[in-house]
């Protein structure tokens, strides 16, 4: 079983690769930052460092929120995915969620996020902890 996940995994990351519509980790940033445009997504920019020197960030408006990019600086490579939700009360009394994305495919706008082992439902864990959500509406 292990196996074919890993053979799964691979096979989503060779066609996220080929088609760069599906973003996910270990893609290039500049294939991301090309499916994100051609997607009529546009760049922001927050006042966030990363936490890791060797990595950059990148930040992109996606629906209601803010889809991160982080990676690595030396091979251009995708680390990890976020995305980043608040309300619009005033920064003191603000809720924001950020989440953890596993992919985020450009062209259908729909978006997987791990959710926390202490968050999850049951129907959540049954899906291996992810959830999938439409998020990408272009403004």
């Amino acid at each position: 079983m292990k196996k074919l996940l890993s053979l799964g995994f691979v096979w989503l990351l060779a066609c996220a690769s080929a088609s760069a519509d599906v973003i996910t980790n270990g893609l290039s940033i500049e294939g991301a930052r090309k499916a994100m445009e051609a997607a009529g997504y546009k760049q922001t920019g927050l006042d966030v460092l990363p936490s890791n020197p060797n990595r950059s960030l990148q930040f992109w408006s996606v629906g209601q929120g803010v889809f991160t990019i982080a990676y690595s600086k030396d091979s251009k490579a995708i680390t990890s995915l976020g995305f980043m939700l608040s309300d619009e009360r005033p920064k003191a009394f603000r809720k924001t969620f950020d989440l953890d994305v596993t992919s985020f495919d450009t062209r259908t706008g729909l978006m997987t996020i791990r959710a926390a082992k202490g968050e999850q439902k049951k129907e959540c864990r049954e899906r291996g902890g992810e959830i999938t959500m439409g998020v990408g509406i272009r403004q």
